[in-house]
């Protein structure tokens, strides 16, 4: 052979795994090799837009509203809406479709990790990965978040093309994912989501017994808000404000050596202030400190393990009568 014949069946070589691995993103379940966190996304995606006419309270939020809340503790009906690394943009539209589909929420309680208002996280990685949002609901986010975050047009034009990645489920972002699965992951995916709406939406990853380590706002000397981040949040009470709905902004608990170190950083003064202008823009209840819970209630520096969620969930519906 040639060589440059074989140069020609090389390239037809790689190029038809490509295309074949291309294939595979758009024919196989997706439950066949998205990772653990895709049962989470998906339940909860199917969940806010199936019609019910069951009226509960919902708690929206990132990992650690996830893992801090168990609707199956309290008397009254909750859905535990919160998604792993999520920011206020996801909650908004899950939020948005929620209220299209199920009858209005007896209240909502909203809470993130300071770290989920300073910056995005889950966007592209799990929300554009796991398809979570519709086309329309990506793109208009999109142009917000441009909007809100002044991105220049080179920006732009570069997070634009990653998103059609994803949208396309091209190669360069699935292809990975579907040589490490081998299509095996639909038991465990069936397993998870089984697990989290028996739970009503809240989920345990691991339950490590104990933990006092810095979190990640313990790391940091300044809050700063997010622009994206402070229009989405102000969109999630702004449409409890419309609805009627009562709501409430929660602050999750952190181990005694976070808490020292966000005190003597300055940190929180910074964070409380926000909060603070929350309040007077929004007729809400916003917590304003986070509680100091012991080393053994956490699995990892940020998130309750299961001892510290039981603990936390009979703390919260003893601060609030709405959910007695």
């Amino acid at each position: 052979m040639s060589s440059e014949n074989y140069v020609r069946y090389f390239i037809f070589i790689v190029g038809g795994f490509i295309l074949f691995l291309w294939g595979l993103a758009w024919i196989a379940p997706e439950s066949a090799y998205m990772d653990r966190e895709y049962a989470e996304w998906q339940s909860k995606k199917e969940y806010v837009r199936q019609e019910s006419d069951k009226k509960e309270i919902l708690f929206l939020g990132d990992s650690r509203m996830l893992a801090a809340v168990d609707p199956t503790l309290m008397a009254k009906p909750g859905f535990n809406l919160a998604l792993s690394g999520s920011n206020p943009v996801e909650m908004y539209f899950t939020l948005k479709n929620y209220m299209e589909n199920h009858p209005k929420p007896l209240a909502v309680f909203v809470g993130f990790a300071p770290e989920h208002l300073a910056k995005l996280d889950a966007y592209k990685r799990r929300n554009f990965h796991f398809h979570y949002f519709t086309y329309d609901e990506a793109m208009e986010s999109q142009q917000q978040i441009f909007q809100s975050d002044g991105y220049s047009k080179e920006q732009q034009n570069k997070e634009l093309i990653d998103d059609w990645h994803y949208l396309l489920r091209l190669p360069t972002r699935y292809g990975r994912v579907i040589l490490k699965s081998k299509l095996r992951r639909g038991k465990e995916y069936r397993k998870n989501y089984q697990e989290i709406m028996g739970k009503f939406g809240h989920s345990q990853v691991i339950s490590a017994k104990e933990n006092n380590e810095q979190n990640w706002e313990a790391q940091q000397k300044h809050f700063r808000i997010l622009n994206s981040n402070d229009f989405y949040l102000k969109k999630i009470l702004r449409l409890c404000e419309e609805q009627l709905i009562p709501a409430y902004i929660l602050q999750f608990p952190v181990n005694p050596r976070s808490e020292h170190d966000i005190e003597a950083s300055g940190y929180s003064d910074a964070y409380e202030e926000y909060m603070r202008s929350i309040m007077r823009e929004f007729r809400v209840s916003v917590e304003l400190k986070a509680p100091v819970y012991p080393a053994d209630c956490f699995r990892d520096p940020s998130h309750l393990n299961v001892y510290g969620t039981e603990i936390y969930t009979k703390d919260l519906i003893n601060r609030y009568d709405i959910l007695k």
